[in-house]
């Protein structure tokens, strides 16, 4: 007679050794990553506003911060290098926007030396829900369609489209393959 406890350790056992077969891990580095909890004069440090009225706000929890863009808000930050010869560009985003809010990520690219390529992608526009925020995850292509040809990321730009206001509790621009599992 197998007793349960048995059974689970068989079981944890069969899942250990079928993980450990395949050598998979996440390749995927961080462009940038910010929580909006330090503020530097009205914007997070290390961003600067382009355009618009952006404010500092309490989100979820006490002592958390995120980051307040009217309509017509932009914000951008200066990115160090991290080329990748597999272009597969992500944001990853908590995100609540008023109705008919929406907000595009993106990052402006070096291909060769001196073309200038933006990948982006835009949010849909979730209703305003004081409790929640919607965590927006997506590829970041060519605003053109023609995908993602790479390169060096010079800066990244957040923009609030739309008529409502749009609160960012956290942000990654996340560049690389997601998971790779080759055997």
């Amino acid at each position: 007679m197998v007793s349960a406890r048995s059974a689970l350790m068989s079981g944890i056992a069969v899942l250990s050794l079928a993980l450990g077969a395949c050598p998979c891990g996440s390749s995927r580095r961080t462009l940038v990553y910010d929580g909006f909890d330090g503020a530097c004069a009205e914007v997070a440090c290390g961003w600067e506003i382009e355009a618009g009225e952006v404010a500092s706000v309490t989100t979820l929890h006490p002592g958390e911060r995120g980051l307040r863009l009217a309509a017509g808000a932009v914000i951008a930050r200066t990115v160090q290098g991290l080329e990748d010869s597999t272009p597969r560009d992500m944001i990853d985003a908590l995100v609540r926007c008023e109705a008919g809010g929406q907000v595009r990520f993106s990052v402006v690219m070096l291909v060769g030396q001196e073309i200038e390529h933006t990948i982006a992608a835009t949010t849909d526009a979730p209703t305003r829900d004081d409790r929640h925020f919607t965590r927006f995850e997506m590829p970041l292509t060519a605003l053109d369609g023609d995908g993602n040809p790479g390169g060096e990321p010079l800066r990244v730009r957040v923009e609030q489209l739309g008529t409502g206001a749009c609160v960012i509790d956290e942000v990654f621009f996340l560049r690389g393959p997601d998971f790779s599992c080759n055997g």
